[in-house]
């Protein structure tokens, strides 16, 4: 958390923490992924060719983030367990994660 924001910074992770085959990507294929909740809400990571962070809202919407870090509205709505969103997706490249 940086400044009442939820930031992800995945420098401390490797390939080998990341469940094989893993969940499928955007195209359907599937790709290796880490998961975990925060405030209840799932925190889905996948090594896959993007960068950066998809929210999943409750009411089947959804907002992609270039970077790292999610808004103060929606970082407090997690902190707040509003159930606005529904999932978190952190995706990854090959390049970021040793």
């Amino acid at each position: 958390m940086k400044k009442g924001q939820i930031s992800f910074d995945p420098v401390v992770l490797k390939k080998s923490e990341f469940i094989q085959p893993g969940t499928k990507d955007s195209h359907g294929q599937p790709v290796p992924h880490l998961f975990f909740t925060y405030c209840k809400v799932p925190v889905i990571y996948l090594l896959d060719d993007q960068q950066g962070i998809v929210l999943e809202f409750s009411n089947g919407s959804s907002s992609t983030i270039r970077g790292f870090t999610i808004d103060k509205e929606n970082s407090h709505s997690i902190f707040n367990r509003e159930g606005k969103i529904k999932e978190v997706y952190v995706h990854l490249n090959n390049e970021t994660i040793l």
